[in-house]
């Protein structure tokens, strides 16, 4: 299990999205023809992921209708993280602007878990980025 110098549990968590339909942005016709398509890409019929991994496991995975905002962040935090969670975990995440809403951050430290931020723009640093 991965173990912080405290003999905590590391607990890495991220979101990604993705579309059931996506669309190809090039084609393929006759030689000297050129390919038309259409597509609306300001379309957000987007789905998303929200999950945590500990030592290379993943759990606590949901799926989501639409874009990720603190509202559903702090859903998932409260009935699927929460719940799964080792005691005195020590939960690593990156700074997206719905992570850092006060009452989820309080509620995992009420719980008795630690936060540790990733560096801004260092997803390579968050083994969850490699599944």
């Amino acid at each position: 299990m991965d173990k912080t110098a405290q003999d905590k549990p590391i607990v890495y968590l991220d979101e990604c999205g993705f579309k059931a339909f996506a669309h190809r942005a090039y084609g393929y016709s006759t030689k000297g023809q050129v390919c038309h398509g259409s597509d609306n890409w300001h379309l957000k019929n987007q789905s998303n992921a929200i999950g945590a991994i500990i030592n290379g496991e993943l759990f606590a995975l949901r799926l989501y209708d639409g874009s990720i905002n603190s509202d559903i962040f702090s859903h998932w935090v409260r009935e699927a993280l929460l719940p799964e969670l080792p005691k005195n975990s020590v939960i690593v995440m990156d700074n997206a602007a719905f992570h850092k809403r006060s009452d989820i951050q309080a509620i995992i430290e009420e719980h008795g878990h630690e936060i540790v931020w990733l560096p801004p723009y260092s997803p390579d640093l968050n083994p969850i980025e490699k599944m």
